[in-house]
């Protein structure tokens, strides 16, 4: 992964490109218990493939008490097969078939802008928008070549072609209180958007014809539901900083604002109490040297 910074007139890039190498090992051995031919047959489902990434944060300044920024992320990831996917051996008898024609790419594109404002030097309000689309493509192996005693066979296969696009989107909405120099009370919610998702496929036969084909596009409507979120942050000295998720607003709203707070014959006061006190919790702790 490499990265850098660019300083332009009006904006500030921080730019970068990565290339990674992956490999899934999955090999299967059959041994033969007489002791004959120790090994008689080796599957092979291994996967490999190749990741490239790049993306950029744009710092589009700061005006007064406003800034803003985006930022744009993509990868794609290519995979690779193996050329030989079984082989044997029988007596003095060795073969391997080979299988052709797998594919599989899949890309990721994603965008973010975010704002946020400073009230006052105690309170600041802030937001973002996210859109992120995936795309994937992939089809079966097109034939089979076994090799036996030096005799090749090749075998045409029927198969089928994949394509699928998704589309998701997100809003987030936040605001942060700071209460003293050392401690910073934060609470936000996530906004859940409409999706659209499309899919195809075609099949085709051993002569490379396509016999068939089908497409589903869809609009998933949601109802904005809401996930509220709050917590703390704890600067100790300027050298530990703790940063703690204690979902008291969660456990007061539900995602569409209505009350928690359980009422009624019946009820038991001390539960409501606990959810305030008591919430789930987690922290995450940082020391600087």
């Amino acid at each position: 992964m490499y990265g850098t910074a660019v300083k332009g007139k009006k904006y500030d890039l921080t730019p970068y490109a990565g290339i990674r190498f992956y490999e899934n090992v999955n090999k299967t051995k059959t041994v033969d218990s007489t002791g004959t031919d120790p090994v008689t047959n080796v599957s092979n489902t291994s996967t490999g493939g190749l990741v490239l990434s790049g993306g950029t944060n744009i710092d589009l300044g700061k005006k007064d008490k406003f800034s803003h920024s985006a930022n744009v992320d993509g990868s794609a990831t290519i995979t690779i097969y193996p050329s030989k996917s079984a082989s044997g051996k029988a007596g003095d008898t060795t073969s391997f078939t080979k299988s052709s024609g797998r594919s599989n790419l899949s890309a990721n594109i994603s965008g973010e802008y975010t704002a946020y404002y400073d009230i006052n030097d105690k309170l600041s309000i802030g937001g973002s928008v996210n859109s992120n689309l995936t795309a994937s493509t992939s089809s079966g192996a097109k034939k089979t070549v076994v090799s036996s005693a030096g005799t090749e066979t090749e075998t045409a296969l029927a198969y089928t072609k994949t394509t699928a696009f998704n589309l998701y989107n997100s809003a987030y909405f936040g605001l942060k209180y700071a209460a003293n120099k050392t401690v910073q009370l934060n609470a936000g919610a996530r906004v859940a958007l409409p999706t659209i998702t499309f899919t195809g496929s075609s099949n085709y036969n051993t002569n490379n014809k396509k016999t068939s084909s089908s497409t589903t596009f869809t609009g998933n409507s949601v109802g904005c539901p809401l996930n509220l979120y709050s917590g703390a942050n704890f600067n100790l000295g300027n050298i530990v900083n703790l940063d703690v998720y204690a979902n008291v607003l969660g456990n007061l709203l539900t995602s569409t604002l209505d009350s928690k707070w359980a009422t009624g014959t019946g009820t038991n006061f001390w539960n409501n109490v606990n959810n305030i006190v008591f919430p789930s919790f987690g922290i995450i702790a940082s020391v600087k040297f």
